[in-house]
C-alpha cells in the first residue's frame, strides 16, 4: 500500500453571505481538514505513522469521529480497530476513491447537455480528498460482511457490467466558424477525443464481452463522436456505425 503525505489546510471564514447555495455547504468552518490527492482509481489506504507525519492529532481523536469528504459529498469509510475510541499504531483507513474526470466540466460548456465526454477532464486528473473529525460517532463507514454461507444465497442469472473505453490523445478546440477560426464558447466538440477519421476512412473498436449471458435484456451500448467543421465551404459529413455480435453474425448499420 502507498503511504501518503497529507497537507495540512484551515478553511476559514471571515464573512456569511446569505445567498444562493454555492456547493461548500459541506463545509464545517469549526473543523480543522488536511488533504489529499488522488489521480488512479482504486482502494487506498491511510496508515497512522502517515496521518500522525502530516500533522493530524490522532492522539487526541476519537477514530470514530473521523470523515473524509469529496466532491461535496462525505466518502464511506472504513477504519481498522475504530470501536476502543482510540486510533493505535496498527489502525489504518481504508477507502475506495478516484481521480478527476468531467464531472464539473459541463458548467463551462454554452450549453452544460452539450458536453462530449463526461469521462474525462478539460484541466486536470486530480481530484482531491479532505480528512477532517468531528464529535459525531454516527459518521459514513464500510461495514465489514461477515456471511460466508454462500450456499443460501440465490443466484442472480444475469448482471450488467459497465465497460468504459475513453479516448482522449488529442485535444480539439470546437466547433470552426471560419477555415482557421473556432467558436470561442465550449461546445460540443470540444474536449479530449481519440482517433482522427477523414473521408471513407473506418476505425474499430473491439469490446470484451466473454461470459456473455442471453438470459437478460440486450446489452446497452453508448459512443460519441463529433464534427469540428461548420464552415460553409465545407461539405455535410456523415457517419456510419456498424456493430455486430461475436460471431460476425446479425450485422447492423446506423446512419446519421
Amino acid at each position: 500500500m502507498k503511504r501518503f503525505i497529507l497537507t495540512f489546510l484551515i478553511i476559514t471564514s471571515g464573512l456569511v453571505l446569505r445567498a444562493q447555495p454555492y456547493g461548500n455547504e459541506w463545509i464545517n468552518f469549526s473543523q480543522k481538514y488536511f488533504y489529499f490527492q488522488i489521480t488512479q482509481q482504486g482502494v487506498y489506504r491511510l496508515y497512522h505513522d502517515s496521518l500522525l507525519s502530516s500533522g493530524i492529532p490522532l492522539g487526541a481523536i476519537d477514530p470514530r469521529n473521523i470523515q473524509v469528504f469529496s466532491r461535496g459529498v462525505e466518502v464511506p469509510i472504513y477504519i481498522e480497530g475504530e470501536n476502543d475510541g482510540v486510533f493505535n499504531e496498527h489502525d489504518f483507513i481504508e477507502l475506495y476513491a478516484k481521480g478527476n474526470d468531467g464531472f464539473l466540466d459541463s458548467l463551462v460548456y454554452d450549453i452544460p447537455s452539450s458536453q462530449p465526454n463526461p469521462y474525462y477532464s478539460l484541466f486536470n486528473d486530480t481530484a482531491t480528498y479532505y480528512f477532517t473529525w468531528n464529535n459525531s460517532i454516527g459518521n459514513k463507514r464500510i461495514k465489514l460482511e461477515t456471511a460466508i454461507n454462500f450456499g443460501s444465497f440465490n443466484k442472480s442469472p444475469y448482471f450488467f457490467k459497465e465497460v468504459i473505453n475513453v479516448e482522449a490523445s488529442s485535444y480539439y478546440r470546437g466547433e470552426t466558424v471560419t477555415s482557421k477560426n473556432t467558436d470561442p464558447l465550449y461546445n460540443a466538440s470540444e474536449g479530449w477525443f481519440g482517433s482522427v477519421f477523414n473521408y471513407e476512412n473506418q476505425v474499430i473498436r473491439s469490446f470484451n464481452t466473454s461470459n456473455a449471458s442471453f438470459q437478460g435484456p440486450p446489452a446497452l451500448f453508448k459512443t460519441v463522436f463529433t464534427g469540428q467543421s461548420n464552415y460553409e465551404e465545407s461539405p455535410d459529413h456523415r457517419i456510419r456505425i456498424e456493430y455486430k455480435n461475436n460471431t460476425n453474425a446479425n450485422k447492423y448499420s446506423l446512419l446519421t
